[in-house]
């Protein structure tokens, strides 16, 4: 104990100890001041520090929420049935009252913001604060761990629909499922007025959504419209996105400028993340239910032809370059005419940002 604590320990044992009317005892007042002065020290330091100290503790925090959700079982479930659903019903609610996508104009402001922060500084020659810079980063990261990351460690959606996360499936299980959709995707093109250029809407896509949740509780949260980010033809398809989960300000976003039969698709699938499921292999897989199980003949379309695509790129990667080619080429020869025309639209219009060195990023 420094020499200022014990001049103060003695000062108190005299005035309090040493009345006997008083009721403290001197243990008591040794203890207290034993632990106030580290303790003023470090409030001292978080006072001079604030910035710093707000970045250290969201900093731990993160890493306790990394670290609970990869040990704990069911955290991240708990997570994404209260915190998570919580954040979605407010920020959902809040930023979905925009017409506009909130996050494609926010973030670029407050990045600018920064930067002229940092300019400033340096114009008027002030230090460049560290602490600020640490608060700024962990504040972000907070908000993705919050409204993102913890819910990659969540129970898979497999679990929900009874099917365990390790089946593996065979080539003939493959062939079997590429053909029945195959069937499904011809048998809607010859019995429907089906228009293959129509997109639907994002009201559409919340329907197919909230109807699905009736099958499978496990999706019931607040479904704000998907909204189509503006800058599409420059922001997202120069890296091959039809669609983008915007963790900072919940908001489902869409590709506006891709081909039509990507978009019902996309819509579903992007909303699938404010349900909790971050996976991309989950959110394709709940898009695809919510489009097949929707009473609206676009919605049904787009998920149909997505998940022959799928398929296909799947078996041609079990028998491209063998023996067996001839299983591929034999699926395809079951489907319409339509379908090739819509597929090779997709294909002019993908090709044309293929070779960028955005899309190989």
């Amino acid at each position: 104990m420094s020499c200022r604590a014990q001049w103060c320990v003695a000062a108190l044992h005299d005035i309090y100890i040493d009345n006997e009317d008083t009721p403290f005892n001197g243990i008591i007042v040794e203890r207290i001041v034993f632990f106030w002065f580290p303790m003023r020290k470090l409030i001292r330091y978080v006072q001079k520090h604030r910035l710093l100290s707000v970045g250290i503790v969201l900093g731990a925090v993160n890493l306790l929420a990394y670290i609970f959700a990869h040990i704990i079982p069911k955290f991240a479930d708990f997570h994404a049935n209260t915190f998570y659903w919580l954040s979605v019903n407010v920020f959902g609610r809040l930023f979905g009252a925009v017409q506009y996508p909130v996050g494609e104009f926010l973030i670029p402001v407050l990045v600018l913001a920064l930067i002229c922060v940092f300019v400033a500084r340096r114009v008027w020659h002030k230090r460049f604060s560290v602490g600020g810079a640490v608060c700024v980063v962990m504040s972000a990261l907070f908000v993705f761990q919050f409204n993102c990351g913890i819910n990659y460690s969540r129970t898979p959606f497999s679990e929900y629909v009874k099917l365990p996360a390790d089946t593996a499936y065979d080539r003939e299980a493959l062939f079997r499922t590429t053909a029945a959709i195959i069937g499904e995707l011809t048998a809607l093109y010859r019995n429907t007025d089906l228009d293959t250029n129509a997109v639907p809407t994002d009201s559409d896509a919340v329907a197919a959504m909230k109807n699905l949740s009736k099958k499978y509780p496990v999706l019931k949260t607040y479904y704000p419209k998907p909204k189509g980010i503006v800058g599409s033809k420059y922001i997202l398809s120069p890296f091959m996105l039809t669609g983008i989960y915007n963790p900072f300000t919940v908001e489902a976003n869409y590709n506006t400028d891709c081909p039509p039969t990507e978009l019902g698709f996309t819509m579903c699938h992007e909303l699938s993340h404010l349900s909790g499921f971050m996976r991309e292999s989950e959110a394709n897989f709940i898009a695809y239910l919510a489009c097949v199980n929707s009473d609206n003949i676009v919605l049904k379309y787009s998920g149909l032809f997505n998940a022959v695509n799928f398929c296909l790129n799947a078996y041609w990667s079990m028998v491209g370059g063998t023996d067996d080619e001839w299983e591929y080429y034999a699926l395809t020869e079951q489907m319409s005419d339509k379908f090739y025309v819509a597929a090779e639209e997709n294909n002019d219009y993908w090709t044309e940002y293929a070779n960028t060195p955005t899309a190989a990023a």
